[in-house]
């Protein structure tokens, strides 16, 4: 469709020179957001497997659901995460968040080696933190999906999201979570030391700030302003 010789595009500006292309916003931002931190990787990629190792087997599923029940949980079942659908990691992690103590009681007769990351301080913070910026994502992704959106809607909401992630960044480093509910209900649960997560702390600000840096790249600012200023 956007081919530079045979696509619908060029075949347009072979007619006429006052048009402009613009790539799909969505496929931008979902680059935008793949790079972090390797302990924060590995946290999202231990929590897959946690949710596969239930998932994945039929009488696990159906026991998980049997438990949840027992518990009196809020929930019965964990969600999958697809890669493809990458926005699928905010309803994933939150879900996960929130039956971390099932899951614990359930992995206590399994010979499961990631069952202890249920219980690992530093590794529910990292959860946390995850669980409450692709919550953020999506919503933002969500706000510029619809009939009514318009390019200039979508690109004023992307400049919008650098200046929280900016925001945030800032916070971070300042040791503030306020912004961040889950990571904060989490660490009112513990009675967290700040000291304690000092680590975790650098380790959030710099994945902010590495997102902050792939959208100054694929949503470069000059741009943007070239953009408006020819259309208004």
């Amino acid at each position: 469709m956007v081919g530079k010789t045979a696509g619908v595009v060029s075949r347009i500006k072979e007619v006429t020179n006052n048009c402009s292309n613009s790539h799909c916003i969505f496929h931008r931002q979902a680059l935008a957001i793949k790079k972090m931190p390797i302990p924060l990787k590995n946290v999202l990629n231990e929590a897959v497997k946690i949710i596969n190792f239930v998932k994945s087997r039929p009488l696990s599923t159906r026991l998980f659901t049997i438990l949840c029940e027992d518990m009196g949980s809020m929930h019965k079942s964990l969600l999958y995460h697809t890669e493809v659908r990458w926005l699928s990691r905010r309803k994933t992690l939150v879900r996960l968040l929130e039956l971390r103590n099932e899951l614990y009681v359930f992995f206590t007769d399994h010979p499961f080696n990631l069952q202890l990351r249920l219980t690992d301080k530093m590794w529910l913070f990292r959860l946390s933190y995850l669980a409450d910026i692709f919550t953020k994502l999506n919503e933002m992704n969500l706000s510029i999906q619809g009939k009514m959106t318009t390019v200039f809607t979508a690109n004023d909401k992307i400049r919008a999201l650098k200046k929280k992630i900016k925001f945030w960044a800032v916070c971070f480093s300042q040791h503030k979570i306020d912004s961040f509910p889950l990571l904060k209900e989490y660490l009112e649960s513990i009675d967290g030391n700040i000291e304690d997560f000092d680590k975790i702390y650098g380790e959030i600000e710099q994945h902010l700030n590495e997102i902050l840096s792939s959208l100054e790249k694929y949503f470069p600012e000059s741009k943007d302003i070239e953009f408006i200023q020819r259309y208004n």
